[in-house]
């Protein structure tokens, strides 16, 4: 999808940054799309804001502006970042990541993502390095992201 790769903030979850779509950026962000009815879509969306779920969010705003600030918290944002067979592909990220504190994913967190990546988009060990060294604040050369992804 459009954008970009940022790792920002901490969690303590995985003691370290985690990842963040940027639509503003220039580029392109792998991601794997899944077709959900608004009320898993919007479950998911309140687990991620740590919030009990159970709320079914009105998509209309998000659906027709491109974007819908459901809090201040960093996925408390929807973005629509295009359409797929004709329906909007929508995601949740921070409302502008650019502003957020770059910061270092944990080895474990790029781990995880290593076996998305090539699992769903069929990418090489070096492929998988080359992306994530491209992500914004990831923090980490390229031995450091090898060793973490191995």
């Amino acid at each position: 999808m459009p954008g970009r790769l940022v790792f920002a903030g901490h969690t303590p979850t995985w003691d370290g940054a985690i990842a963040f779509h940027d639509p503003s950026a220039s580029g392109e962000v792998l991601s794997t799309a899944y077709l959900l009815p608004t009320a898993t879509f919007s479950d998911v969306v309140e687990q991620e804001m740590w919030r009990d779920p159970g709320v079914d969010h009105d998509l209309s705003e998000v659906i027709g502006s491109g974007r819908q600030v459901l809090g201040p918290g960093h996925y408390e944002t929807l973005h629509r970042t295009g359409e797929l067979d004709g329906r909007p592909v929508v995601t949740f990220s921070a409302d502008d990541p650019s502003v957020l504190e770059p910061g270092r994913p944990a080895p474990a967190y790029l781990a995880t993502m290593a076996r998305g990546l090539r699992s769903l988009h069929g990418l090489t060990a070096d492929e998988v390095v080359d992306y994530l060294l491209g992500a914004a604040g990831i923090g980490h050369d390229r031995e450091a992201v090898r060793a973490a992804i191995a």
